[in-house]
């Protein structure tokens, strides 16, 4: 008696394949989208030794070298920065404020936009700066 095999051919699931480039796609399109700056303005923030990695629920207020001051939407005064924050709070009473000023700019243009956090409300206020590597004391 004989027996006669016939030899299968390997075959490639491409369903499976397609699932997982489209996965990919998906999560590079959602990573790249995550990682765009907020404002895009280029501040030069000041350094310390202690920083810590601050909560997610913040607005951020920047303040340029010449002064001005931004949010997300783009340029705004001290008055709108009040009028802004208290519309923020209104929406999340635990909303944290984040100043980012440029290094070079004057104090008092710091101090002018914490007055307009204070006006609008915001009780809980930090200041961001970047880590820098520690020195010797």
């Amino acid at each position: 008696m004989l027996v006669t095999r016939t030899r299968r051919q390997p075959t490639v699931q491409l369903i499976s394949m397609v699932d997982v480039l489209t996965f990919l796609i998906i999560f590079f399109m959602i990573y790249t989208t995550f990682r765009s700056s907020q404002a895009g303005i280029n501040v030069n923030l000041p350094g310390a030794n202690m920083a810590d990695p601050q909560a997610a629920r913040e607005i951020v207020i920047t303040v340029d070298a010449q002064g001005r001051m931004y949010t997300a939407e783009g340029p705004r005064s001290a008055a709108m920065i009040s009028m802004w924050v208290k519309d923020q709070l209104r929406a999340n009473p635990q909303l944290v404020v984040t100043i980012k000023a440029d290094r070079s700019t004057d104090y008092q243009n710091v101090v002018n936009a914490i007055d307009a956090v204070r006006a609008g409300g915001a009780s809980r206020l930090q200041l961001a700066v970047q880590t820098t590597p520690e020195r010797p004391l």
